[in-house]
């Protein structure tokens, strides 16, 4: 399930792209989005050469949240 929406329900500002992937995975949690700016900081994330277990572990758990629909994806 996609949902449109022009409104985040986090305010983003663009120093946040230093975000570390732990703190993105309490934001998406708390606010059970997953905007495209999120997609794209887990996409760098993914190709990055070497991720570490921990990083794989949590994005396998923001899948599982977006497959169960515990996560709803922002367009």
């Amino acid at each position: 399930m996609v949902i449109k929406s022009a409104v985040c329900s986090l305010p983003y500002k663009k120093e946040q792209s230093s975000v570390s992937l732990e703190d993105l995975f309490g934001q998406v949690l708390l606010s059970g989005f997953l905007t495209p700016i999120d997609r794209l900081r887990i996409r760098a994330v993914l190709l990055n050469e070497s991720i570490s277990e921990e990083h794989h572990a949590i994005i396998n758990r923001l899948l599982y949240g977006v497959r169960r629909g515990f996560i709803k994806l922002v367009v």
